[in-house]
């Protein structure tokens, strides 16, 4: 994943939340990625039941813009649904923890 240094985003002088967390993909704390990712997805349905429309779409941008959700999409594709077995651009099927 390639990021782009944003100088003082949350505090942590353009490096992104994730890599300040990690040390390499073996290294993820994925239930805390999980929970984070379950919290948002949680305020998205109460939201949606109280009818407020404003605060679901705000959320779900929230949601589809947090790196947690990215890093668990990614994984999901990689290493847990078929996707697995599928050969990327470069033929390679199999994607190494580094």
């Amino acid at each position: 994943m390639v990021e782009v240094p944003v100088a003082g985003r949350n505090g942590n002088d353009g490096k992104s939340s994730v890599d300040c967390l990690i040390g390499g993909w073996s290294s993820i704390p994925w239930r805390k990625l999980e929970t984070a990712v379950y919290r948002l997805q949680k305020r998205i349905f109460r939201a949606s039941c109280r009818g407020d429309v404003a605060v679901v779409r705000s959320v779900q941008r929230l949601l589809m813009k947090s790196e947690a959700a990215r890093c668990l999409a990614v994984r999901r594709v990689t290493q847990d649904n078929q996707g697995k077995h599928t050969a990327g651009i470069d033929g390679v099927a199999s994607v190494s923890l580094q």
